[in-house]
C-alpha cells in the first residue's frame, strides 16, 4: 500500500511541476542572424528628422541615443551623421525617414516601421548588406519616453520612437526576429 501512494505522490508532483512550467512560462524574444552582414561591422547612417516629440524630445536626438545604445553594447559602430538622403533611392546612403508610406507602397495596418535592406554578393559566403533604410511611420502617435510602456496621463496607443529605432537598428546590423 506505501508503494502504491508514493508513486501516486510521484504523479502529482509530476502533474504540478508541468503546469506551473505552462502556468507561469514568459514569453522570451530574441534576434538571429540571417546570415547577412555588414563588412568591417560598422554603418553610416544618414539622418536628420525634422521635429520634436510631444515630450519635447528631438527625433533626431532619440535616434541618436539609440544607435549609441547599439555602439555600447554591442561591437557594432554606428555613426551618424545629421544630413537628410532620401531613403527611397538606391544610393549607398543608410537613411532613416518619419513617412506616410514606403516610397509610394502603402504601410500594413499593424506596421510600426521598416527597415529595407540591400546586398551586394560576395564570392565566398552570404551577400554583404551595402544599404539600410529605415521607414517609420508617421501617422500613428509617437513620443521619447524612457520607463514603462503604458503610463499614466499617456495615450495607450502612444509608441516609444526610441524603442522602434532601436529594434529596426537591429535589422540594419542583420538581425532577423
Amino acid at each position: 500500500m506505501l508503494f502504491h501512494r508514493s508513486n501516486i505522490m510521484k504523479t502529482c508532483i509530476k502533474y504540478i511541476i508541468t503546469f506551473l512550467a505552462i502556468a507561469f512560462q514568459v514569453s522570451i524574444y530574441s534576434y538571429e542572424f540571417r546570415g547577412n552582414k555588414w563588412i568591417g561591422g560598422k554603418a553610416t547612417v544618414w539622418a536628420n528628422i525634422p521635429g520634436v516629440s510631444n515630450s519635447g524630445i528631438a527625433w533626431n536626438s532619440a535616434f541618436l541615443s539609440a544607435a549609441q545604445e547599439w555602439n555600447e553594447k554591442t561591437v557594432f559602430d554606428f555613426t551618424v551623421v545629421p544630413i537628410y538622403r532620401d531613403p527611397c533611392k538606391t544610393d549607398g546612403f543608410n537613411s532613416i525617414k518619419l513617412a506616410t508610406d514606403l516610397c509610394g507602397q502603402k504601410f500594413g495596418d499593424s506596421t510600426l516601421a521598416v527597415t529595407v535592406l540591400k546586398y551586394n554578393e560576395q564570392q565566398l559566403g552570404p551577400e554583404a548588406i551595402v544599404e539600410a533604410d529605415i521607414f517609420v511611420r508617421d501617422d500613428i502617435l509617437l513620443d521619447v519616453y524612457d520607463g514603462d510602456l503604458q503610463k499614466e496621463g499617456r495615450p495607450s496607443n502612444t509608441i516609444d520612437f526610441k524603442r522602434t529605432v532601436l529594434h529596426e537598428l537591429g535589422h540594419v546590423i542583420g538581425l532577423d526576429h
